[in-house]
C-alpha cells in the first residue's frame, strides 16, 4: 500500500510540474497588457511574464504592458508595436502570444463590449498577425477607485467582480471552438484569482497589482501552465 502512495504521489507532482521538465528554447512568449504586464508593483524582472518564462527554462519573454491601457486602446496606440516586435524574431521559432486585459476594459465598456473587444484582438492576432498560437489570461479581481463595472446605460456599479468572473468564462467558452487559442486556467493559480485576492497582502500590492509574491505565484501557475499546455499538443 505504501509503495502504491508513493506512486500516485509523484505521479502528481509530476504533473504539476510538468512544465519545468520541457524547455523550449526555440519559444518566445509576448503578452500585451496593462500595469499588470507592465509589472507597476514588480521589481526590474519579477513580473508575472518573467517568473513564467523562467520557470518554463530557455525561453524569451517581450513585455509590451502599459498602465492604465484598455485592448481598444491597445489597437490604437500600440498595435504597430506588437506588429514591429513579431517581426523582429528570427526565423525558426515558435511564438506563443499572451493577451492579458479586463481590469481597465470593465470600466469604461459593459462586460459584453470588453468580451467583444478582446475576442477581435485574439482573432486578428491569428488572422492578420499571423501568430500560431495564442493564450488568453483571465482577468484578475480588483476593489479601487477603478474597481467598478460599466453599465449599458452609462452608469457605474459597483460589481466588478461579478462582471470580470463572467468575462473569464464567456472567454473559456469562446476559445473552447478555436484550435490555435486558449484561456489559461484560473486553477493554476487559485490564491491569484480568489474573490478576495484585492485584500491579500501577502500577494497584492494595493488592491489591483500583484506584488513579487503574487506576480511569481501568477506567473509560475497559471500563464506557464497555459503556454506549457500549447507545447504539449
Amino acid at each position: 500500500m505504501s509503495r502504491y502512495f508513493l506512486l500516485v504521489a509523484g505521479l502528481l507532482l509530476f504533473s504539476c510540474n510538468r512544465h519545468r521538465s520541457i524547455p523550449d528554447h526555440n519559444l518566445v512568449y509576448l503578452q500585451i497588457g496593462d500595469s499588470i504586464t507592465a509589472g507597476e508593483k514588480n521589481t526590474p524582472g519579477h513580473t508575472p511574464g518573467d517568473y513564467a518564462t523562467q520557470a518554463l527554462g530557455a525561453t524569451t519573454f517581450i513585455k509590451l504592458g502599459w498602465r492604465g491601457e484598455n485592448i481598444k486602446q491597445f489597437t490604437v496606440a500600440h498595435r504597430q508595436q506588437l506588429l514591429d516586435s513579431l517581426a523582429s524574431i528570427p526565423d525558426g521559432h515558435r511564438i506563443v502570444l499572451g493577451i492579458a486585459y479586463g481590469a481597465n476594459d470593465l470600466n469604461v465598456n459593459t462586460k459584453e463590449q470588453a468580451l467583444a473587444n478582446i475576442v477581435r484582438v485574439a482573432r486578428w492576432a491569428h488572422d492578420t498577425a499571423h501568430v500560431a498560437q495564442v493564450l488568453i489570461v483571465p482577468c484578475l479581481n480588483r476593489t479601487d477607485k477603478w474597481g467598478f463595472t460599466r453599465e449599458a446605460d452609462g452608469s457605474e456599479s459597483h460589481h466588478f467582480n461579478e462582471s470580470r468572473l463572467w468575462l473569464n468564462k464567456q472567454l473559456h467558452s469562446q476559445a473552447a471552438a478555436w484550435p490555435w487559442a486558449r484561456v489559461a486556467n484560473e486553477s493554476d493559480s487559485p490564491a491569484m484569482y480568489a474573490d478576495d485576492y484585492p485584500a491579500d497582502k501577502k500577494r497584492c500590492a494595493d488592491e489591483v497589482h500583484p506584488n513579487d509574491f503574487g506576480a511569481q505565484e501568477l506567473g509560475t501557475g497559471t500563464i506557464a501552465h497555459g503556454i506549457a499546455r500549447f507545447k504539449l499538443k
